[in-house]
Parts: structure tokens; sequence; C-alpha cells
């Protein structure tokens, strides 16, 4: 979620927005409740074969990174955030 929120002000109205687009973006790769998995080449499991383990949640995490960035090509997210909509603060020189 870090991925989708980092940048976006929590208060901000387009907040949930953002969230639903990014839910909505990798809906099509996942298997909560039937199918399969596609982790990566090769590593496909069926949908209750993940494991609360150190390896497969990087290994999903890393799905869903690839997911979210695939469709710019840049590295940057795929959807779309609202200019001014940044909710870090920037660092003022000391």
């Amino acid at each position: 979620m870090d991925l989708l929120t980092a940048d976006v002000a929590a208060s901000h109205s387009s907040f949930v927005d953002i969230i639903d687009d990014g839910l909505k973006q990798i809906a099509p790769f996942t298997a909560w409740t039937d199918g399969f998995w596609e982790l990566s080449v090769g590593d496909e499991r069926r949908w209750n074969g993940l494991q609360n383990t150190p390896n497969d949640i990087r290994k999903l995490t890393n799905l869903f990174i690839q997911i979210l960035r695939q469709p710019t090509g840049t590295g940057q997210l795929a959807i779309d955030i609202p200019d001014g909509q940044h909710g870090r603060p920037t660092a003022e020189p000391s």
C-alpha cells in the first residue's frame, strides 16, 4: 500500500479514488478465492498456495509493484496522482 499512498495526503478528497484505481488495476491478476497466482515465470500457485512467509510476501509484493508500474514503462505508477495531492512534506534546508 505504500506504493499507492506514500505521495498522497490521506485528507485529500481523491485519496479513496486513487486507492480504488490501484486495486482495480491489480484485481485481474489476483486469485484470492479461486484460480492461480502467477507470481513470476515458472512460479504459478493455486489460490490457496501462498503462505505467510517472507519469500511469498516478497513475491506477491513484487507482482503487485510490476502490475502497478507496467503500463507507463517509466518506473512511475500507472495510476494518476493529481498535482498538489502529495502528502509528503518537503524538507527545508538547514
